[in-house]
């Protein structure tokens, strides 16, 4: 009605609601009369959107969309085809590759994902006398014989990609406590099993053949969740149309494939008579005209609910073989409408239905049908016969197992953001508890909503002072129940041999425990990690490798076990031996030796962990640390000029992030607890508090005062043998990238590299390789660059450290854009962000101005300006003048697009103003301001083309780009002539 009224001007109809509703229902559509010449197909893309009948709408966005993007030159026709058109000629016409979709129309095919040069997909068309879905048995029964308009039966091709790109929901501190039980979380992380979705799907509509996935986790691990996400946006892309069962143990009438016959054939609870005459009518427009059919699955569907004449015996099903042939056909019938998702939800408890599967996968006739099969992998007891189903199914050549691991750090601590919006540290702590489990997440958290414990904090939700933040009995019954079937086979070493992995964390090293089986004098209990195998709750390669619990709750189970029996400050008090001293594990060690009551020796490694964290970007591991350190401390009694008290000063200086963000305020309290450093003679205070000031110098575009602080710590560090020396060298290496001396720069990073690996410190070797490649970027060598990248990806990949991981991808992103890959930088640029964000780090501003400036580089310069003004406020409070440079520059060339000189003068100016005072190089700035002359130049603005060439041309000159600085200077040359 809306294309309507903005083709001709008025409405269709007029008049009351009930008026307007008995004038469409009749199906009789007023003369269309447009105001200007309309492409002929827009004539038949009203009909078919106005169609009384639903059956012969758009049933999809999608399709609607994709239909009206085809759309040619206007033409001028006065007259509107009917709703229902007898012909059916263009149905029966070969289909040709999808026309180039016109630029205007780009916006129409968001919903679809579509590049819009890659319509390389299928673009389908129902065959003759079939029609999209069911016809309802509330239609007359003539309209039987009725077809659809033509264009909607036409799919849009399939997407590429399913749209990485999503922003976070935005969070209301201090509300949504009310909606959390109905609120709907989504899919968090899970892009690669995402992305073989996906594929399976592409194969599966490219090559019109069946296809199985069978996806697989620990219960709670999402696998419902990502399959609905699977099913749900397939169809909103016009992808395929899907239907869902679900399997018990018990079983039930509401479950398995004769679910799904009753579904898609929409008889439940009908009488046997109508259930027949509906099975009938939708045949037919399946193109199977065979009453043994209708009666076969109305008969393998009946559950006793369809009373009344018994005309049933006509054809009974003899046997498995015969009713999965019936319903084989059945469900072709319905893929050649469109491709069809079948998702069997825990169908490891029907093994009926795996069978029917098998049956489905090794039919020879073509059918575009995705089966998706979702397993509980603890309900499947190793060398069981569902075990031995399962793994024959999977050896079929086209079925693929997705295994879903645990969400990683990252995933969820953004889950618990997502759901809610928790304070970071007591996110952090669920993460930790949960062990990347989203379900117990969920209902630990829900938990805690009812019984009243979470209350508004600064940064989120935070639990209410002495809460008892334990996880509820009703969660760990069916696990309990597990342990005890266990203890009676297995002796009590056994039992304490796997509570002593517990202790050390979900993930188990297998040397950590074997050092700690052999301080407690124990052996590795073979036979129970058998049993543990056997029944899936723990994993692992083989013998000689770590392991790991499948289930958070199953630990849990067994730390509340060995709590209850006193054995938990022990056992912690021998992992934390096992641990002491280890930089990689610093943040375990501290709290192991709280949980093993060795309270006041806590309390230097807890200081040195909350640095390491809080310095990491872990900002809630800081915290939660913080609290433990503050708790002990309050039983103690500490000189308030000692090393304890410099210790809780220098804590709270990293947790506290509004001093952090005040610059001024950060060098004050830097240069005071460096001096109360010197006077204690603690040299690793001292060297961590001067590079600190070194580092705020260089954020204020203080370049030579930066350089003087890392200096002189670089001095102590040698002089004392601190440890942080390669520290020291990184934050160098940074500062002589802002003055432009890459080959200094280089030199220390290289330098940090070989001091952090004499110390046995990888994260900071990875460190100094991504800082190797982002110095080859800014110099153009970006093979170098992506060769120390990896190294660094590598190293911190294996130890899992998020904040320089985000550092990578920020890398990856600047090679990405160097080589023109846009939307490789895109996500690269996305990712790093959002690692950053869950950090808690403002870190994420360069990666979300990055991605500004590849938007730039890209085109999209309203988006780049959106983006702009989201983070702006932000870089203006943190005033790091780089970033602020930067992002002027971007606005600066958003401006001369708009040809809105005055704002493009301005921001020019303040742009001059920034590199007078700081002196700052960067390649960013560099090529932003290249961007801008050349857009200047092309609209004749030879001021501003000039400033901002010579601007360019000056970093290029720095960072010795000899190509580049010539490229200005003949620019410059042609503006004076």
């Amino acid at each position: 009605a809306l294309a309507w009224k903005l083709t001709t001007g008025d409405p269709p109809y007029v008049g009351s609601v009930s008026e307007v509703l008995a004038q469409h229902l009749a199906g009789e559509l007023p003369t269309f009369l447009p105001a200007t010449g309309v492409p002929e197909d827009l004539l038949d893309w009203i009909a078919a959107m106005m169609a009384h009948r639903p059956t012969h709408r758009f049933r999809r966005a999608a399709d609607a969309a994709w239909a009206l993007s085809r759309i040619g030159p206007p033409v001028f026709r006065a007259e509107l085809l009917p709703p229902d058109p007898p012909g059916l000629n263009r149905l029966d016409e070969p289909e040709h590759s999808a026309p180039p979709i016109p630029k205007s129309h780009a916006a129409t095919l968001d919903t679809l994902v579509l590049n819009t040069q890659d319509t390389s997909y299928f673009s389908r068309r129902v065959p003759t006398g079939q029609v999209p879905m069911g016809l309802s048995r509330t239609e007359p029964s003539e309209a039987s014989t009725k077809l659809p308009h033509p264009m909607v039966s036409i799919a849009p091709p399939f997407p590429s990609s399913w749209d990485k790109g999503r922003r976070r929901r935005l969070q209301i501190n201090g509300a949504g406590l009310a909606m959390f039980g109905i609120r709907a979380t989504g899919v968090v992380g899970r892009e690669e099993e995402r992305d073989r979705l996906w594929a399976a799907m592409k194969a599966v509509i490219r090559h019109q053949q069946t296809q199985m996935v069978i996806l697989e986790g620990a219960s709670g691990s999402g696998k419902s969740t990502v399959a609905q996400w699977f099913c749900q946006r397939v169809d909103e892309v016009g992808g395929a149309a899907w239907a869902a069962t679900s399997h018990s143990a018990e079983g039930g009438p509401s479950e398995g494939i004769e679910h799904i016959v009753r579904q898609q054939l929409g008889i439940s609870f009908l009488e046997k008579t109508e259930a027949l005459d509906q099975a009938r009518t939708v045949l037919a427009r399946l193109g199977i005209d065979s009453a043994e059919d209708a009666i076969g699955l109305v008969e393998l569907s009946d559950t006793g609910q369809h009373h009344g004449a018994d005309i049933l015996r006509a054809s009974s099903i003899s046997g498995r073989d015969e009713k999965h042939v019936l319903v084989t056909r059945f469900l072709h019938a319905w893929a050649s409408v469109r491709p069809h998702i079948l998702w069997l939800d825990e169908a490891h408890h029907s093994h009926d239905t795996l069978a029917f599967v098998r049956h489905l996968l090794e039919t020879e006739a073509p059918a575009p049908l995705l089966i998706l099969c979702t397993v509980s992998s603890e309900d499947v007891i190793s060398g069981s016969e569902t075990d031995a189903l399962l793994n024959h199914l999977e050896a079929h050549d086209l079925c693929e197992r997705i295994r879903l691991k645990p969400l990683n750090w990252t995933e969820q601590v953004n889950l618990m953001s997502e759901l809610l919006g928790l304070e970071s540290g007591l996110a952090s702590e669920v993460a930790t508890k949960c062990g990347g489990n989203p379900q117990f997440a969920v209902q630990l958290v829900g938990d805690w909503v009812e019984r009243g414990l979470l209350v508004p904090g600064d940064d989120g939700f935070e639990l209410k002072s002495d809460s008892d933040a334990s996880i509820p009995s009703n969660l760990l019954a069916i696990w309990e129940a597990r342990l005890s079937e266990l203890l009676e086979v297995h002796s009590d070493e056994a039992l304490f041999a796997i509570e002593l992995g517990a202790v050390l964390g979900n993930e188990v090293d297998r040397g950590e425990w074997l050092d700690a089986l052999d301080a407690t004098g124990l052996e590795p209990p073979e036979a129970l990690m058998s049993d543990l195998l056997r029944l899936r709750l723990i994993a692992r390669e083989d013998a000689l490798s770590n392991w790991s619990f499948v289930h958070a709750l199953f630990r849990e189970t067994l730390l509340n076990h060995a709590r209850s029996a006193g054995r938990v400050e022990r056992w912690s008090s021998v992992c934390s031996d096992v641990l002491a001293g280890k930089p990689a594990h610093l943040n375990r060690w501290a709290r192991l030796l709280v949980g093993a009551g060795r309270s006041e020796e806590a309390l230097h490694p807890l200081q040195k962990a909350i640095i390491a964290e809080a310095r990491a970007g872990e900002i809630g591991h800081a915290r939660v640390l913080n609290t433990l350190r503050c708790g002990i401390l309050e039983s103690v009694e500490v000189d308030p000029q000692g090393p304890t008290a410099l210790g809780s000063a220098i804590c709270t200086y990293y947790l506290d992030r509004q001093g952090r963000a005040d610059l001024e305020l950060r060098q004050t309290t830097a240069r005071h607890l460096a001096d109360w450093a010197r006077r204690l003679e603690d040299w690793t205070c001292s060297v961590i508090m001067l590079r600190e000031l070194g580092s705020a110098a260089i954020s204020q575009g203080n370049l030579d005062e930066g350089k003087t602080h890392l200096l002189e710590a670089k001095e102590v560090a040698i002089k004392h043998r601190v440890p942080e020396l390669p520290q020291v060298m990184l934050a160098l290496c940074f500062n002589f990238q802002r003055m432009g001396d890459m080959t200094e720069a280089f030199r220390n990073a290289r330098e940090s590299v070989f001091a952090a690996e004499a110390a046995g410190n990888m994260k900071v070797v990875a460190s100094g390789y991504d800082n190797m490649a982002k110095i080859k970027v800014q110099v153009g060598e970006l093979d170098r660059a992506a060769f120390y990248l990896e190294e660094a990806r590598i190293r911190n990949q294996y130890i899992g450290a998020r904040l320089p991981l985000a550092s990578v991808w920020n890398t990856m992103g600047e090679i990405a854009r160097s080589r023109g890959d846009f939307a490789g930088a895109e996500r690269a640029y996305t990712t790093a962000a959002d690692l950053y964000d869950s950090c808690g780090s403002t870190t994420a501003l360069f990666a979300k101005i990055n991605l500004c400036t590849t938007f730039v580089d890209a085109g999209k310069l309203l988006e780049a300006e959106a983006r702009l003004n989201e983070i702006a406020p932000t870089i203006e409070k943190l005033r790091r003048r780089g970033l602020l440079c930067l992002s002027r520059l971007l606005l600066l060339v958003c401006r001369i697009s708009a040809r809105d000189w005055t704002e493009a003068k301005a921001f020019l100016h303040l742009v001059q103003a920034d590199l007078e005072e700081t002196s700052i190089v960067d390649i960013d700035i560099a090529t932003t301001a290249r961007t801008a002359a050349r857009a200047a130049e092309e609209v004749g603005e030879r001021d501003i083309a000039t400033a901002c060439w010579t601007i360019a041309q000056t970093q290029f000159d720095v960072l010795k780009r000899a190509s580049d600085s010539e490229e200005a200077t003949h620019h410059l040359n042609a503006l004076q002539d």
